[in-house]
């Protein structure tokens, strides 16, 4: 149980590095992490992640109301894919983070 131990804790700080705020898991073998702060809903923010970095997580609504505004990330896969997949998905938030940046900015002007 220690390698899924140092993949949690791992995943965990890659999504807190990535200014997300995800829960810390009570069971299972996964995250729920908030991306309505970047202007997606569940269901739009895995889109993206899939089409555009090739990495799936599962919207949090088809989980129940309470999952809306939410993705779940999983860290029950090899260490290298893990890895990957969150430097994929730390470029589409960077991406999202900067395109709201900008938005702000001109709404500001």
């Amino acid at each position: 149980m220690g390698e899924f131990s140092a993949r949690r804790r791992y995943a965990f700080e890659r999504l807190r590095g990535m200014g997300l705020k995800p829960a810390w898991p009570s069971g299972g073998f996964f995250f729920w992490v908030p991306v309505a702060e970047m202007g997606l809903d569940g269901r739009d923010f895995a889109e993206r992640l899939l089409c555009e970095q090739r990495v799936q997580v599962m919207p949090g609504d088809l989980f129940g109301p309470s999952g809306a505004g939410h993705v779940r990330v999983s860290y029950a896969t090899e260490d290298g894919r893990l890895r990957e997949g969150l430097s994929r998905m730390a470029d589409l938030v960077r991406s999202l983070k900067g395109s709201a940046v900008a938005k702000e900015n001109k709404e500001a002007a």
